[in-house]
């Protein structure tokens, strides 16, 4: 089965090895491939096909900068809350603390 997105791609047995492991989900497969293509081939319809198949496989970048917000966060509430009175109310076991920041 051919995705949507590739309908126009050209016919070809480089492609049909890009689309085949495209379909099966071996994703490292169809980046190995998808690089020796765009180097050796010839073909610039080819050439593209390999580029939109690459660019399909990465991540977006929104996410990514919504994850490493999220963990930054995490970060900053987890130093914040164990010497600021979270641990000290019952929440969470106290940890020795050599020197507790201001919480002011």
């Amino acid at each position: 089965m051919i995705p949507p997105f590739a309908q126009g791609f050209p016919k070809g047995p480089e492609v049909d090895a890009l689309l085949q492991a495209f379909n099966d989900g071996d994703y490292s497969q169809v980046q190995t491939l998808a690089r020796q293509t765009l180097r050796e081939s010839k073909d610039p319809a080819v050439r593209d096909a390999a580029n939109v198949l690459l660019n399909r496989l990465r991540p977006d970048p929104i996410a990514v900068v919504a994850i490493v917000v999220t963990a930054l966060l995490l970060l900053f509430l987890t130093l914040w809350w164990t010497p600021c009175g979270g641990a000290k109310r019952g929440f969470a076991p106290t940890l020795p603390l050599v020197a507790p920041p201001s919480c002011g």
